[in-house]
């Protein structure tokens, strides 16, 4: 966002009138890596290119397969609660 601000104060042209930002959440754990780590959200904004408004938002959360239960880790970290992924839908899903 701050590219797209930076280019329109120093008067370039932008090639495309929108953009769509993801910034996709994932189980994790304190001070170690996780294997295999699983997409937990998938978010998206769609941002007008001229204005940087955000147009639209788009928000799913995915149940993970490998590691069900979020640790208190992650849930502190993401802000998403259990719940939410429990309630979420397969990763498979959102191809459809």
């Amino acid at each position: 966002m701050a590219a797209i601000m930076a280019a329109r104060g120093q008067g370039q042209v932008q090639d495309f009138d929108f953009f769509v930002v993801v910034d996709f959440e994932a189980t994790c754990v304190k001070d170690a890596r996780i294997f295999p780590q699983e997409i937990i959200e998938f978010p998206a904004v769609l941002v007008d290119g001229a204005t940087g408004r955000i147009e639209s938002a788009f928000r799913r959360y995915v149940r993970p397969k490998h590691h069900p239960v979020l640790t208190q880790f992650c849930r502190e970290l993401t802000g998403i609660r259990q719940e939410d992924v429990d309630g979420g839908v397969g990763l498979h899903m959102l191809a459809l």
